[in-house]
């Protein structure tokens, strides 16, 4: 069994990996997390079962949306927050990862081209989502980053999203997959 031990802020840590957990109660009060909607509904013992509500942006690039109760892994909340309130206040983002990802089908290229397509977009997206989560994180910051994923999607795409096709994206991608994973990359480990 796992030992869990309370970090200065009073955030769950599993020590076997160092992995850092944010139960409900941190949740509420985080600022990264005001914009968070959830339902809840009384348990017959008389304590409350929190669930969070779907976001769109957030299942497209592969978030688990159905987290369990009172353990929350603090980073894939911070994107699944951000996704939120992106949905809600600016939908540029959630439109151009709608658009390729919706064009990438719609061809005749091999499942792998496919796979490595949606794997770097959706690695791109959750690094800048992270990125807008943290600590420094506020509307000025979220305007800047809105701007950067969008120079990042177009250019992964190598063409106007207005009239490009998936064949003509995906040939662009695979000539640049590497410097893309190689990009991202650094820039998790900047963010961690």
């Amino acid at each position: 069994m796992k030992s869990r031990s309370k970090d200065k802020r009073g955030t769950d840590r599993v020590q076997a990996n160092s992995v850092p957990r944010v139960t409900m109660r941190n949740l509420l009060d985080h600022s990264s997390f005001a914009n968070l909607e959830y339902n809840r509904t009384k348990r017959p013992n008389g304590s409350w079962h929190y669930t969070l509500k779907k976001s769109t942006l957030s299942e497209i690039i592969g978030m688990e949306t159905n987290l369990k109760e009172d353990n929350y892994d603090l980073t894939d909340i911070q994107i699944y927050a951000v996704a939120r309130f992106l949905e809600k206040r600016n939908n540029v983002i959630l439109d151009c990862v709608m658009t390729l990802r919706e064009l990438a089908p719609t061809t005749n290229i091999d499942s792998q081209s496919r796979n490595v397509f949606t794997r770097v977009l959706n690695k791109y997206i959750r690094l800048i989502l992270i990125k807008m989560g943290s600590r420094n994180w506020d509307i000025k910051i979220l305007k800047d980053m809105v701007k950067r994923t969008l120079v990042v999607i177009k250019d992964f795409s190598g063409l106007d999203l207005q009239g490009a096709n998936a064949k003509s994206i995906i040939t662009n991608m695979k000539k640049r997959s590497f410097k893309y994973e190689a990009d991202a990359d650094d820039l998790q480990d900047s963010i961690m």
